[in-house]
Protein backbone atom coordinates (compact mmCIF):
# COMPACT_ATOMS: atom_id res chain seq x y z
CA UNK A 1 0.00 0.00 0.00
CA UNK A 2 1.83 3.10 -1.22
CA UNK A 3 1.64 6.35 0.71
CA UNK A 4 2.45 9.01 -1.87
CA UNK A 5 4.31 11.74 0.02
CA UNK A 6 5.21 13.73 -3.08
CA UNK A 7 1.58 13.89 -4.19
CA UNK A 8 0.44 14.96 -0.74
CA UNK A 9 2.95 17.80 -0.64
CA UNK A 10 2.14 19.02 -4.13
CA UNK A 11 -1.62 19.13 -3.58
CA UNK A 12 -1.26 20.91 -0.25
CA UNK A 13 0.96 23.62 -1.70
CA UNK A 14 -1.40 24.26 -4.60
CA UNK A 15 -4.54 24.37 -2.46
CA UNK A 16 -3.17 26.67 0.22
CA UNK A 17 -2.70 29.48 -2.28
CA UNK A 18 -6.41 29.95 -2.69
CA UNK A 19 -7.16 30.72 0.95
CA UNK A 20 -10.45 29.51 2.44
CA UNK A 21 -12.11 29.26 -0.97
CA UNK A 22 -9.44 26.80 -2.16
CA UNK A 23 -9.14 24.74 1.03
CA UNK A 24 -9.05 21.01 0.35
CA UNK A 25 -8.98 17.72 2.21
CA UNK A 26 -5.19 17.67 1.72
CA UNK A 27 -4.86 20.67 4.06
CA UNK A 28 -6.09 18.48 6.92
CA UNK A 29 -4.81 15.04 5.95
CA UNK A 30 -1.28 16.40 5.56
CA UNK A 31 -1.29 17.25 9.27
CA UNK A 32 -2.66 13.92 10.51
CA UNK A 33 -0.98 10.59 11.09
CA UNK A 34 -2.52 7.38 9.78
CA UNK A 35 -2.76 4.15 11.75
CA UNK A 36 -2.37 1.03 9.61
CA UNK A 37 -2.87 -2.46 11.08
CA UNK A 38 -2.58 -5.97 9.60
CA UNK A 39 -5.88 -7.78 9.13
CA UNK A 40 -4.67 -10.52 11.48
CA UNK A 41 -4.38 -8.03 14.38
CA UNK A 42 -6.58 -8.41 17.44
CA UNK A 43 -9.19 -5.85 18.40
CA UNK A 44 -7.20 -5.09 21.56
CA UNK A 45 -4.10 -4.36 19.46
CA UNK A 46 -6.02 -1.91 17.26
CA UNK A 47 -7.48 -0.24 20.36
CA UNK A 48 -3.97 0.27 21.73
CA UNK A 49 -2.79 1.78 18.45
CA UNK A 50 -5.70 4.22 18.41
CA UNK A 51 -5.00 5.29 21.99
CA UNK A 52 -1.29 5.86 21.41
CA UNK A 53 -1.86 7.76 18.16
CA UNK A 54 -4.87 9.80 19.25
CA UNK A 55 -6.74 8.71 16.11
CA UNK A 56 -10.33 7.46 15.86
CA UNK A 57 -9.91 4.89 13.08
CA UNK A 58 -7.28 2.47 11.79
CA UNK A 59 -6.85 1.31 8.21
CA UNK A 60 -6.68 -2.47 7.81
CA UNK A 61 -4.50 -4.16 5.17
CA UNK A 62 -4.05 -7.80 4.16
CA UNK A 63 -0.78 -9.70 3.71
CA UNK A 64 -0.26 -8.04 0.32
CA UNK A 65 -0.79 -4.62 1.94
CA UNK A 66 -4.04 -4.08 0.05
CA UNK A 67 -6.70 -2.09 1.88
CA UNK A 68 -9.55 -4.27 3.14
CA UNK A 69 -11.37 -1.73 5.31
CA UNK A 70 -11.03 0.23 8.53
CA UNK A 71 -11.88 -0.17 12.21
CA UNK A 72 -13.30 2.79 14.12
CA UNK A 73 -14.00 3.56 17.78
CA UNK A 74 -17.65 2.73 17.19
CA UNK A 75 -16.69 -0.65 15.73
CA UNK A 76 -14.85 -1.44 18.95
CA UNK A 77 -17.85 -0.25 20.97
CA UNK A 78 -20.13 -2.55 18.99
CA UNK A 79 -17.71 -5.47 19.36
CA UNK A 80 -17.46 -4.97 23.14
CA UNK A 81 -21.24 -4.91 23.53
CA UNK A 82 -21.55 -8.09 21.44
CA UNK A 83 -19.09 -9.85 23.73
CA UNK A 84 -16.18 -10.16 21.28
CA UNK A 85 -13.09 -11.11 23.26
CA UNK A 86 -9.92 -9.04 23.40
CA UNK A 87 -8.14 -11.34 20.93
CA UNK A 88 -10.96 -11.32 18.38
CA UNK A 89 -9.34 -10.87 14.91
CA UNK A 90 -9.94 -7.66 13.02
CA UNK A 91 -10.49 -9.45 9.71
CA UNK A 92 -13.22 -11.56 11.34
CA UNK A 93 -14.95 -8.37 12.47
CA UNK A 94 -14.78 -6.90 8.97
CA UNK A 95 -16.42 -10.07 7.63
CA UNK A 96 -19.40 -9.75 9.99
CA UNK A 97 -20.77 -6.97 7.80
CA UNK A 98 -21.17 -4.70 10.83
CA UNK A 99 -18.00 -2.64 10.34
CA UNK A 100 -18.60 1.03 9.60
CA UNK A 101 -16.00 1.01 6.83
CA UNK A 102 -15.82 -2.52 5.45
CA UNK A 103 -14.31 -3.46 2.09
CA UNK A 104 -17.61 -3.20 0.19
CA UNK A 105 -17.90 0.46 1.21
CA UNK A 106 -14.32 1.54 0.53
CA UNK A 107 -15.00 2.98 -2.92
CA UNK A 108 -18.18 4.73 -1.82
CA UNK A 109 -16.46 6.42 1.13
CA UNK A 110 -13.35 7.58 -0.76
CA UNK A 111 -12.48 11.14 -1.81
CA UNK A 112 -9.58 12.79 -3.61
CA UNK A 113 -7.14 15.04 -1.70
CA UNK A 114 -8.26 17.85 -4.01
CA UNK A 115 -11.85 17.60 -2.72
CA UNK A 116 -12.96 20.99 -1.41
CA UNK A 117 -13.09 21.18 2.37
CA UNK A 118 -16.62 22.57 2.19
CA UNK A 119 -17.72 19.57 0.13
CA UNK A 120 -16.06 17.15 2.56
CA UNK A 121 -17.83 18.82 5.49
CA UNK A 122 -21.21 18.41 3.79
CA UNK A 123 -20.47 14.81 2.89
CA UNK A 124 -19.35 13.85 6.40
CA UNK A 125 -22.52 15.36 7.82
CA UNK A 126 -24.68 13.43 5.35
CA UNK A 127 -22.86 10.16 6.10
CA UNK A 128 -23.15 10.61 9.87
CA UNK A 129 -26.94 10.87 9.72
CA UNK A 130 -27.41 8.48 6.80
CA UNK A 131 -27.67 4.72 6.36
CA UNK A 132 -23.96 3.98 6.86
CA UNK A 133 -23.55 6.23 9.93
CA UNK A 134 -19.90 6.68 8.99
CA UNK A 135 -17.89 9.65 10.24
CA UNK A 136 -14.81 8.90 8.14
CA UNK A 137 -13.62 9.38 4.57
CA UNK A 138 -10.73 7.56 2.92
CA UNK A 139 -8.40 9.84 0.98
CA UNK A 140 -6.74 8.53 -2.19
CA UNK A 141 -5.06 10.35 -5.06
CA UNK A 142 -5.84 9.88 -8.75
CA UNK A 143 -3.58 6.83 -9.16
CA UNK A 144 -5.13 5.07 -6.18
CA UNK A 145 -2.34 5.71 -3.66
CA UNK A 146 -3.75 5.87 -0.15
CA UNK A 147 -2.98 9.14 1.62
CA UNK A 148 -4.88 8.69 4.86
CA UNK A 149 -8.26 8.81 6.53
CA UNK A 150 -10.28 11.90 7.44
CA UNK A 151 -12.77 11.90 10.30
CA UNK A 152 -15.44 14.38 11.27
CA UNK A 153 -13.41 14.96 14.43
CA UNK A 154 -10.37 15.90 12.34
CA UNK A 155 -12.47 18.42 10.46
CA UNK A 156 -13.91 20.02 13.57
CA UNK A 157 -10.61 20.27 15.43
CA UNK A 158 -8.63 21.44 12.42
CA UNK A 159 -10.87 24.35 11.46
CA UNK A 160 -9.33 26.70 14.00
CA UNK A 161 -5.79 25.33 13.92
CA UNK A 162 -5.55 25.76 10.14
CA UNK A 163 -6.03 29.52 10.52
CA UNK A 164 -6.62 31.40 7.28
CA UNK A 165 -7.06 28.20 5.30
CA UNK A 166 -10.41 27.63 7.05
CA UNK A 167 -11.15 31.28 7.69
CA UNK A 168 -14.49 31.14 5.85
CA UNK A 169 -15.86 28.40 8.08
CA UNK A 170 -14.44 30.00 11.23
CA UNK A 171 -16.16 33.31 10.43
CA UNK A 172 -19.42 31.50 9.74
CA UNK A 173 -19.53 29.81 13.16
CA UNK A 174 -17.91 32.54 15.25
CA UNK A 175 -21.26 34.11 16.11
CA UNK A 176 -22.74 30.81 17.29
CA UNK A 177 -22.63 29.77 20.93
CA UNK A 178 -22.07 26.37 22.50
CA UNK A 179 -25.58 26.41 23.95
CA UNK A 180 -27.06 26.58 20.44
CA UNK A 181 -25.30 23.43 19.22
CA UNK A 182 -24.77 21.22 22.28
CA UNK A 183 -26.83 18.18 23.14
CA UNK A 184 -29.00 19.13 26.09
CA UNK A 185 -28.84 17.05 29.23
CA UNK A 186 -32.44 15.96 28.70
CA UNK A 187 -31.57 13.95 25.57
CA UNK A 188 -28.29 12.48 26.81
CA UNK A 189 -28.45 8.96 28.25
CA UNK A 190 -27.77 8.95 32.00
CA UNK A 191 -27.06 6.01 34.30
CA UNK A 192 -26.62 5.77 38.08
CA UNK A 193 -23.25 5.27 39.71
CA UNK A 194 -23.86 1.53 40.09
CA UNK A 195 -23.96 0.93 36.31
CA UNK A 196 -21.56 -1.64 34.87
CA UNK A 197 -19.43 -1.17 31.76
CA UNK A 198 -21.71 -3.59 29.94
CA UNK A 199 -24.72 -1.42 30.78
CA UNK A 200 -22.89 1.82 30.01
CA UNK A 201 -21.49 0.78 26.64
CA UNK A 202 -24.73 -0.97 25.70
CA UNK A 203 -26.73 2.17 26.46
CA UNK A 204 -24.21 4.29 24.59
CA UNK A 205 -24.60 2.16 21.47
CA UNK A 206 -28.38 1.76 21.60
CA UNK A 207 -28.91 5.49 22.17
CA UNK A 208 -26.76 6.32 19.11
CA UNK A 209 -25.11 9.12 21.11
CA UNK A 210 -21.38 9.68 21.50
CA UNK A 211 -21.39 10.30 25.25
CA UNK A 212 -23.17 9.07 28.35
CA UNK A 213 -23.45 10.66 31.78
CA UNK A 214 -23.09 8.86 35.09
CA UNK A 215 -24.78 10.90 37.79
CA UNK A 216 -26.79 10.47 40.96
CA UNK A 217 -28.58 13.82 40.86
CA UNK A 218 -30.11 16.20 38.35
CA UNK A 219 -27.48 18.93 38.48
CA UNK A 220 -23.94 17.68 38.89
CA UNK A 221 -22.21 15.24 36.57
CA UNK A 222 -19.74 12.88 38.15
CA UNK A 223 -18.41 10.99 35.15
CA UNK A 224 -18.65 10.94 31.36
CA UNK A 225 -18.29 7.85 29.17
CA UNK A 226 -17.52 8.07 25.44
CA UNK A 227 -16.52 5.56 22.73
CA UNK A 228 -12.91 6.47 23.56
CA UNK A 229 -13.31 4.66 26.87
CA UNK A 230 -14.06 1.36 25.17
CA UNK A 231 -10.55 1.47 23.69
CA UNK A 232 -9.08 1.51 27.20
CA UNK A 233 -11.44 -1.26 28.28
CA UNK A 234 -10.13 -3.44 25.43
CA UNK A 235 -6.47 -2.67 26.13
CA UNK A 236 -6.84 -3.18 29.88
CA UNK A 237 -9.05 -6.25 29.33
CA UNK A 238 -11.66 -4.94 31.74
CA UNK A 239 -14.59 -7.35 32.26
CA UNK A 240 -18.04 -6.09 31.24
CA UNK A 241 -19.24 -6.61 34.81
CA UNK A 242 -16.87 -3.93 36.18
CA UNK A 243 -18.59 -0.91 37.75
CA UNK A 244 -18.09 1.93 35.28
CA UNK A 245 -17.68 4.69 37.86
CA UNK A 246 -15.10 2.79 39.91
CA UNK A 247 -13.08 1.99 36.81
CA UNK A 248 -13.20 5.57 35.55
CA UNK A 249 -12.10 7.02 38.86
CA UNK A 250 -9.48 4.39 39.49
CA UNK A 251 -7.68 4.54 36.15
CA UNK A 252 -8.48 7.89 34.58
CA UNK A 253 -8.16 10.52 37.29
CA UNK A 254 -6.14 12.70 34.95
CA UNK A 255 -8.86 12.50 32.29
CA UNK A 256 -11.53 14.57 34.00
CA UNK A 257 -13.92 16.24 31.54
CA UNK A 258 -13.21 19.84 30.58
CA UNK A 259 -16.01 22.31 31.20
CA UNK A 260 -17.20 25.39 29.30
CA UNK A 261 -20.03 27.86 29.73
CA UNK A 262 -23.03 27.66 27.42
CA UNK A 263 -22.32 31.19 26.14
CA UNK A 264 -18.82 30.25 24.93
CA UNK A 265 -18.40 30.72 21.16
CA UNK A 266 -18.15 27.60 19.00
CA UNK A 267 -14.82 28.79 17.62
CA UNK A 268 -13.42 29.08 21.16
CA UNK A 269 -14.81 25.65 22.07
CA UNK A 270 -13.12 24.13 19.01
CA UNK A 271 -9.86 25.80 20.02
CA UNK A 272 -10.13 24.31 23.54
CA UNK A 273 -10.68 20.84 22.11
CA UNK A 274 -7.75 21.19 19.74
CA UNK A 275 -5.40 22.57 22.41
CA UNK A 276 -6.22 19.74 24.84
CA UNK A 277 -6.68 16.93 22.30
CA UNK A 278 -10.15 16.14 23.65
CA UNK A 279 -13.43 15.47 21.89
CA UNK A 280 -16.01 16.37 24.56
CA UNK A 281 -16.78 19.40 26.70
CA UNK A 282 -19.22 19.41 29.61
CA UNK A 283 -21.45 22.47 29.25
CA UNK A 284 -22.34 24.48 32.34
CA UNK A 285 -25.11 26.99 32.81
CA UNK A 286 -23.81 30.57 32.24
CA UNK A 287 -22.31 31.91 35.44
CA UNK A 288 -22.37 28.50 37.13
CA UNK A 289 -19.60 26.04 37.90
CA UNK A 290 -21.74 23.14 39.09
CA UNK A 291 -24.96 23.09 37.04
CA UNK A 292 -24.52 20.87 33.99
CA UNK A 293 -26.97 21.54 31.16
CA UNK A 294 -25.48 19.57 28.28
CA UNK A 295 -22.50 18.22 26.37
CA UNK A 296 -20.66 19.44 23.28
CA UNK A 297 -18.68 16.96 21.19
CA UNK A 298 -16.41 17.51 18.22
CA UNK A 299 -18.97 15.48 16.25
CA UNK A 300 -21.53 18.17 17.12
CA UNK A 301 -19.07 20.75 15.81
CA UNK A 302 -18.52 18.75 12.63
CA UNK A 303 -22.28 18.46 12.11
CA UNK A 304 -22.61 22.24 12.46
CA UNK A 305 -19.70 22.80 10.09
CA UNK A 306 -21.35 20.53 7.54
CA UNK A 307 -24.59 22.49 7.76
CA UNK A 308 -22.70 25.79 7.54
CA UNK A 309 -20.65 24.57 4.58
CA UNK A 310 -23.84 23.57 2.77
CA UNK A 311 -25.21 27.09 3.22
CA UNK A 312 -21.93 28.64 2.02
CA UNK A 313 -21.92 26.45 -1.09
CA UNK A 314 -25.56 27.34 -1.80
CA UNK A 315 -24.86 31.07 -1.49
CA UNK A 316 -21.89 30.78 -3.83
CA UNK A 317 -24.06 29.02 -6.40
CA UNK A 318 -26.98 31.46 -6.40
CA UNK A 319 -25.20 34.73 -5.72
CA UNK A 320 -21.43 34.64 -6.24
CA UNK A 321 -21.10 38.42 -6.37
CA UNK A 322 -22.87 38.96 -3.06
CA UNK A 323 -20.92 36.08 -1.48
CA UNK A 324 -17.57 37.62 -2.43
CA UNK A 325 -18.49 40.80 -0.64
Amino acid sequence: MAMSTSTRTRVSEESSVGGSAGSTVADIVDQQGTVVCPAASSMAFVAGMLISSGRTAALVVDEEESLVGAVTENDLLNAFVEGRCWDYPVDAWLRTGKARLRSSLVQMLTVLPSTALLEAAVRLRAQAIGYFASRHLLVRDEDGSLLGILSSLDLALAVCSLGKICDGLVRAIRGQKVGEVMKTRAILPTLPGSATLEQAFGTLMSSKQNCLLIADDKAGVVDVITPRDVLRAFVERIPPSAVARSWLRGTQRSLQPQMVQADTSLADAAAIMAANSIHHLVVMSPGSSDVVIGMLSSSDLAHTLGSTAQIIIFKKMISPVIYKK
